[in-house]
């Protein structure tokens, strides 16, 4: 349990420190709403959606202009920032593995950047959680490394944990939590020296 919670402080404090720079470099990146037009192809207007480790809120205020957005995310500071962006939507500062809203709340989930700094124990869970959380047929969209690490990096000058899993790994993972995969994408993600590509993929809730 110490070594669960030691890893997710990093981030936590990571991205504390990184928040303006992060927001700065990333929240202009055009893949995101080329991402988030595949995902609203499943949703109607007015659509329930959690960003489930929402940063900045870069998604949240996207998908905002036609859904009911709830944010979350673990760092006070990234929360802030999507806070002064989107002053209406409700954005709460928790562990998105600890999630506990009622079963089918959402009609979608959108979750980008997170996986690659959890655990794959963490992952499992996440994606069981996120299939409880969603209605009926509902649409899951999942951004991601493509390939799993397991140690402790920099990232923008501050030390953060990098994991994630593999690729055909983690598909067949979101299969057997009863999701019918609609599309797996990889974008090139990268920024200045740091060369990083992105694997989308988007998700539909089945009944098991």
């Amino acid at each position: 349990m110490k070594t669960r919670r030691r890893y997710k402080e990093t981030i936590e404090k990571a991205y504390n420190k990184i928040a303006e720079k992060y927001y700065s470099a990333f929240s202009g990146k055009s893949n995101i709403p080329k991402a988030l037009k595949q995902f609203g192809k499943f949703l109607k207007p007015n659509s329930k959606i959690l960003d489930a480790g929402c940063g900045g809120g870069i998604a949240s205020k996207i998908l905002s202009k036609k859904y009911e957005l709830i944010g979350v995310d673990i760092s006070e500071k990234m929360l802030a920032i999507a806070r002064k962006n989107s002053p209406n939507i409700k954005f709460i500062k928790k562990d998105i593995t600890k999630l506990n809203f009622p079963a089918s709340t959402f009609d979608g989930i959108c979750s980008f950047f997170v996986l690659l700094h959890l655990k794959e124990r963490d992952i499992k869970r996440l994606i069981k959680s996120f299939y409880k959380l969603l209605k009926n047929k509902g649409v899951l969209i999942i951004s991601t490394g493509t390939k799993k690490s397991d140690k402790y990096g920099p990232f923008l000058g501050e030390k953060i944990y990098w994991g994630g899993m593999e690729k055909d790994k983690l598909i067949n993972l979101i299969k057997d939590e009863g999701f019918r995969i609609i599309s797996s994408k990889t974008l090139d993600y990268s920024y200045k020296k740091i060369k990083e590509k992105q694997l989308f993929i988007v998700a539909q809730k089945r009944t098991k």
